[in-house]
C-alpha cells in the first residue's frame, strides 16, 4: 500500500467504482475554474508588463468580444457538439433535443444540465480555448445576459441585501501561491462562477488540503448596492436543474474580484477574502480604457483574429479572418478582412498571399473611391513593409512614398502615421547609405512624434535612437552620445511612471 498512494478507495463491485469515479469526475469539474491575477499596481511599462498581468487583461478582452457577438446562429456550436460526441448516444439524443427546444431564456437551465455541454464550456473556458468558445459564443452571450436580466431584479428585490457568498473548492497549490502573492490586486475567474448563500455547504465542497491541492473557501463581500452591470451575479435556483436546496448564485464569465486578504480556518483549509468589483475602481478603469482601444467597439469573428494575432497565435488569426471574408456582405467588410488576412501571412512570412491580400484591399478600393483617398496610405504602407521583408528595398521606398504624399494631402492627416512613414523612409535611405537624406527623414519623424505623442512614449526614445545611428555613420559622434541620452532620458522617465499609453491608427 505504500507505493500507491493514489488509491482513493477499495471497491467489491463494478457498480461502486462507477459511482465513485462518477463522483470525482463531478468534483474535478467543480474544481476546474481557471483564473487570471493582475498585481496590485499595473505595471508601467510593456517590458515590466509580466505574463500574470498580460493573461488577466487578454481574459478580459476575449470576455468583451464573446458576450458582445451579435449573430445568433448556433448551428455550428450543435455540429461542433455532434462531432465531440459522435459515439455517445444519450449525448446526440440530448443535442437533438437542444437544437429543437433551445431557447436563450432557457441558457442556465441548460447550463446546469448534468451533460456534454456543461463540460466542453467549462474545460474551455478554464484553458481559454477560442476555437470551442467561438463556437459557443451564442450560448456564452445568452448566459451573460440571462444573469444580467436576473442581476436586475434581485438588486430591485430584498435579495440585494445579501453581503456574502461563498465557494470552496480544492486549488492547486501552485495556483493558491499565485492568489497569495497578489493580495491587494484583482482576479478574474473564467468561467460561470456557482456560489451559495451557505457557508458550511461551501465548505463541504472545499474538502480537505493535500499535497498537491490547497483547499479553499472563497468568501466573496458584496456591496449592497452592487448595479455594476459589468459583472452581474444572480441567485438561479428557480433556474437550474437543481432547485433550492444550493441556494446557488451564479456569477457570469470573467467576474473580477479584488484579493483582500487570506486567513487559515483549520490546517486543512483556508479562506481566501474577496470583494466584488464595481465601475469605480481605478484598476479596472485603467483596464476598460485599454479595452475600448483595442477593441474598437467592433465585436466580431475579425475582433477574435486580431485578438489571436496580438498574441501571436498566426495560423489561428488566419483561419478567423478567411472565414470572416467568406461571410463578408459589404465592400468595407471584405477590405477589413482583406486587410487582417494579409496582416497574418505577413506575419508568418508568407510574402506573396500577403501581398495579394493587399492588392485585393487595393482593388476593392479603387472601385469605391478616388485614388488619393487617405484610406490607401496604409494599405500603401503594408504593402511596403512586405517588400522590407523581402529585401527590395527600392519598392519598399517607392509604397512608403506613395502612403507618405497621400497622408499629408488629407485634410486631417493623421500625425503618428506620417511619423512611420518618415521614419522607414528614413531606415531605408540608411541601408541604401543615403545618411544625409536619411537624417532629414528622422528628424521630420521625431518632430512629428513630439507633436503628437508624450515625451515618455516608447517611439520618441526610438526617433532618437535612429537619429544617432546615423550622426555615428556621419562620423558626428556628439551628436549621436547627445541622442542615446536623450532617448535614455525618454525611458528612464518612462519606467518611473505608472500609466500605460497607447496609440493607435484610427483609420484601419
Amino acid at each position: 500500500m505504500k507505493d500507491h498512494l493514489k488509491i482513493k478507495g477499495i471497491f467489491s463491485t463494478i457498480q461502486a467504482i462507477v459511482s465513485h469515479l462518477k463522483q470525482d469526475t463531478k468534483r474535478d469539474e467543480h474544481n476546474m475554474i481557471g483564473f487570471e491575477v493582475a498585481p496590485v499596481q499595473l505595471a508601467s511599462t510593456e517590458n515590466n508588463r509580466n505574463m500574470q498581468e498580460a493573461s488577466f487583461m487578454y481574459a478580459q478582452l476575449l470576455k468583451g468580444i464573446l458576450i458582445n457577438m451579435k449573430d445568433n446562429d448556433t448551428s455550428d456550436m450543435i455540429e461542433y457538439c455532434r462531432q465531440e460526441n459522435a459515439s455517445n448516444k444519450a449525448a446526440l439524443d440530448i443535442i437533438q433535443n437542444f437544437e429543437l427546444n433551445y431557447r436563450p431564456e432557457r441558457a442556465i437551465w441548460w447550463y446546469s444540465l448534468d451533460s456534454f455541454l456543461y463540460r466542453i464550456l467549462n474545460r474551455a473556458l478554464h484553458v481559454q480555448d477560442i476555437d470551442t468558445l467561438y463556437h459557443f459564443r451564442v450560448f456564452i452571450r445568452d448566459m451573460h445576459r440571462t444573469v444580467s436580466q436576473l442581476h436586475i431584479a434581485m438588486m430591485a428585490s430584498n435579495e440585494r441585501k445579501l453581503t456574502k457568498l461563498y465557494r470552496g473548492q480544492l486549488i492547486p497549490s501552485n495556483d493558491f501561491e499565485k492568489i497569495r502573492s497578489n493580495v491587494g490586486g484583482l482576479l478574474s475567474i473564467n468561467r460561470f462562477l456557482s456560489t451559495s448563500a451557505d457557508r458550511d455547504l461551501a465548505l463541504v465542497f472545499a474538502g480537505k488540503s493535500t499535497n498537491d491541492d490547497t483547499a479553499v473557501l472563497l468568501e466573496i463581500s458584496l456591496a449592497s448596492n452592487h448595479t455594476d452591470s459589468s459583472a452581474p451575479f444572480a441567485g438561479i435556483a428557480a433556474y437550474s436543474q437543481f432547485g433550492s436546496g444550493e441556494r446557488e448564485y451564479l456569477f457570469s464569465m470573467g467576474t473580477v474580484f479584488r484579493i483582500d486578504r487570506i486567513e487559515d480556518i483549520d490546517h486543512d483549509c483556508v479562506c481566501i477574502h474577496l470583494t466584488l468589483t464595481q465601475d469605480n475602481d481605478p484598476q479596472l478603469t485603467a483596464l476598460a480604457k485599454y479595452m475600448s482601444i483595442e477593441l474598437h467597439e467592433r465585436y466580431d469573428l475579425t475582433t477574435l483574429g486580431m485578438f489571436v494575432l496580438d498574441i501571436g497565435d498566426y495560423h489561428r488569426a488566419k483561419q478567423f479572418f478567411a472565414t470572416a471574408l467568406t461571410a463578408a456582405k459589404t465592400p468595407g467588410h471584405r477590405v477589413r478582412c482583406h486587410n487582417l488576412l494579409g496582416m497574418a501571412y505577413e506575419k508568418l512570412g508568407d510574402y506573396d498571399k500577403a501581398l495579394e491580400q493587399f492588392q485585393l484591399e487595393l482593388k476593392i478600393h479603387r472601385q469605391n473611391l478616388p485614388v488619393d483617398h487617405p484610406v490607401f496610405a496604409p494599405t500603401y504602407s503594408n504593402i511596403a513593409v512586405v517588400y522590407m521583408d523581402r529585401g527590395q528595398l527600392d519598392l519598399a521606398l517607392k509604397y512608403f512614398r506613395r502612403a507618405l504624399i497621400i497622408e499629408q494631402a488629407a485634410i486631417e492627416p493623421n500625425y503618428v502615421e506620417l511619423s512611420v512613414y518618415h521614419s522607414h523612409i528614413g531606415l531605408i535611405l540608411k541601408a541604401k547609405s543615403l545618411l544625409k537624406e536619411s537624417l532629414v527623414y528622422q528628424k521630420k519623424a521625431l518632430s512629428l512624434r513630439q507633436m503628437c505623442l508624450p515625451p515618455i512614449h516608447p517611439s520618441i526614445a526610438e526617433a532618437y535612437n535612429n537619429l544617432a545611428t546615423i550622426y555615428y555613420g556621419l562620423h558626428q559622434n556628439d551628436k549621436a552620445i547627445c541622442m542615446h541620452k536623450k532617448a535614455w532620458k525618454s525611458q528612464r522617465s518612462r519606467f518611473q511612471r505608472t500609466i500605460y499609453y497607447w496609440s493607435f491608427n484610427t483609420r484601419s
